[in-house]
């Protein structure tokens, strides 16, 4: 049923979607916010549909450390293609995504991305990749959220990866709020298996914002460190979970 509901419904909700991003892609041209705002909408309908299509369901731990009313940097670990769609299921104000360079040629993902005004990583041209960093941490102190995946890729078991230090910058630099997520459950319903959408459960757990500032000054040198310690716990936590659900 969920594999008849994904082939049906997602495909129609991305064509209906083309006139749409066109238009807002006109708007663009006179109003850059509302078209972000507009693309964002548009996408956070898109990640309710999926999950809908999937049948999943929620284990949500912590949703009020969001912080909806000011610029943070969320921090997670990644799972899946899904746990995008999670955060933005979740998170209303939209925020800067920075995805590899690469996706710029996927269809849809790619101009869908674009018209949010996300970012792309140019990973194999450290110069490039410096200024998309500066100009992401310029838009942070203009007032803006941004989501990383510090892991870099995508976890294939249930080992979170070590975190890469430099995306720290994006909160040290205009220093914000940094605000720790776990996720767990995104793969059970999507990679694991393969195009066959199941209705495993999702879980993701938010923990309470990091002001730097209030950190010792060696916990602040190694803040990716420090916040990967926190973000294993928070998983941790949920391996347990999820393990208790299944007996």
């Amino acid at each position: 049923m969920q594999r008849l509901k994904f082939f049906i419904f997602i495909p129609i909700h991305f064509l209906c979607g083309i006139p749409y991003l066109g238009l807002i892609h006109l708007i663009g041209l006179f109003n850059r916010p509302l078209r972000v705002k507009m693309a964002y909408g548009y996408n956070r309908l898109t990640a309710w549909w999926l999950f809908w299509a999937a049948g999943a369901k929620f284990d949500v731990e912590g949703i009020d450390n969001l912080y909806q009313d000011t610029n943070v940097l969320y921090v997670s670990n990644h799972r899946s293609m899904l746990d995008i769609p999670l955060m933005m299921k979740y998170v209303k104000k939209p925020m800067i995504f920075i995805g590899k360079d690469s996706i710029k040629k996927w269809p849809f993902i790619g101009w869908w991305l674009h018209a949010m005004d996300g970012l792309f990583l140019n990973r194999t041209n450290p110069r490039e990749g410096l200024k998309t960093i500066l100009h992401a941490i310029d838009r942070i102190k203009n007032g803006e959220s941004c989501i990383i995946y510090p892991e870099g890729t995508r976890s294939r078991t249930k080992e979170m990866l070590p975190f890469k230090p430099g995306s720290f910058k994006l909160a040290t630099k205009p220093n914000i709020p940094i605000v720790p997520m776990a996720v767990l459950g995104t793969a059970d319903v999507f990679e694991n298996n393969k195009i066959n959408l199941r209705p495993e459960k999702v879980y993701l757990k938010v923990g309470k914002p990091i002001i730097l500032d209030q950190l010792t000054s060696e916990d602040q040198r190694n803040i990716s460190k420090y916040v990967q310690n926190i973000i294993q716990g928070m998983y941790d936590d949920l391996l347990a979970k999820q393990a208790k659900d299944k007996i």
